[in-house]
């Protein structure tokens, strides 16, 4: 990207999650030193507490190739922090099994660290991992309990994006940026107004997934996986 196109822009991220956050660490990592950076405004419509119920998932990060999430922290200078949530993948061979309803193995994928890194992969919950690159950016920078429900573009480029938020004052929902970062989900309000052929199409696919707790420690041949 021509860092000139975005010198002294204002940006709106509409999301504060994964993808929201680490585009603002990239802008950050990869801006020229001596030009202006843009400015950047995130809007999330939840608050920074995590709700009880909505923790969330634990997501693997892997790091044997580029294309990793662990090359992501590293590049985006979170690396150490985001090791320091892992419940998997420190001190052993990163490995994925999958077992049938016996144990019995049916598939085991060993991998090894890509260069620069201390492991080929890791299990990291997702509120963790949100809670790293929320860190990282700064929660002051995020506009809590906002969400960004609508945007046009004007005659002069830019773009109008509409807010909603009960702390918001009706003359206030409104504001202008030159850039538009839609990163509120799959469920996206702004796509379906920008957007509104490209819709989900379901591919087919299905998983089942189940929740188990153990107090004491993962049993095994479990705590291989």
């Amino acid at each position: 990207m021509d860092a000139q196109f975005l010198l002294g822009k204002k940006i709106i991220i509409a999301g504060a999650g994964i993808s929201g956050l680490s585009f603002t660490l990239a802008i950050r990592q990869l801006w020229p030193a001596g030009l202006e950076p843009p400015h950047i405004v995130i809007y999330e419509r939840d608050s920074d507490a995590v709700p009880p119920g909505r923790e969330g998932y634990s997501l693997s990060l892997a790091g044997f190739d580029e294309t990793g999430g662990l090359y992501a922290a590293r590049d985006l200078g979170v690396l150490d922090e985001v090791l320091n949530h892992a419940t998997q993948g420190l001190g052993n061979q990163f490995v994925f099994k999958v077992w049938n309803n016996s144990w019995t193995e049916l598939l085991s994928m060993k991998f090894k660290p890509a260069a620069g890194l201390p492991t080929a992969g890791i299990r990291i919950a997702r509120k963790n991992l949100r809670k790293v690159l929320t860190n990282a950016v700064g929660s002051g920078q995020i506009n809590w309990n906002t969400a960004c429900v609508d945007a046009e573009k004007l005659a002069n480029g830019k773009i109008l994006a509409t807010l909603s938020g009960d702390h918001i004052p009706a003359d206030k929902s409104t504001t202008e940026c030159d850039l538009l970062v839609v990163a509120d989900g799959a469920a996206s309000k702004i796509r379906s107004k920008l957007r509104p052929d490209d819709t989900l199409q379901y591919a087919g696919v299905m998983q089942k997934g189940g929740l188990a707790v153990f107090p004491n420690s993962i049993p095994q041949p479990v705590d291989k996986n």
